[in-house]
């Protein structure tokens, strides 16, 4: 679904914060639910391809313009990732593994 998708609307679970950050997503974060899903929400508004709606739906279409006119091909300033985590994690358990 992320691929096919210009703009997400979700809950800032942990996982879907991850995963649109990953495909460099734009997204209008929900309500969150509990106090994970808030420390989720703060991490994930850092990203300016990111907006916060809540539970004011009265702001969703001017936050939904306002990501639309983001051009995606732009690289996005002050904001950067590296997601070579997995091969830290495959190095390391190969060296266990084969020591």
């Amino acid at each position: 679904m992320y691929n096919i998708s210009d703009v997400i609307i979700a809950k800032p679970s942990a996982a879907t914060v991850m995963e649109t950050e990953l495909f460099e997503k734009k997204v209008v974060w929900t309500k969150y639910i509990d106090k994970l899903d808030a420390g989720n929400l703060e991490y994930a508004l850092r990203n300016p391809l990111c907006r916060y709606v809540g539970e004011d739906w009265d702001k969703i279409v001017e936050l939904l313009d306002q990501l639309i006119a983001l051009n995606p091909r732009e690289p996005v300033q002050g904001f950067t990732r590296s997601f070579d985590e997995s091969e830290k994690i495959v190095k390391e358990i190969d060296k266990l593994v084969n020591g």
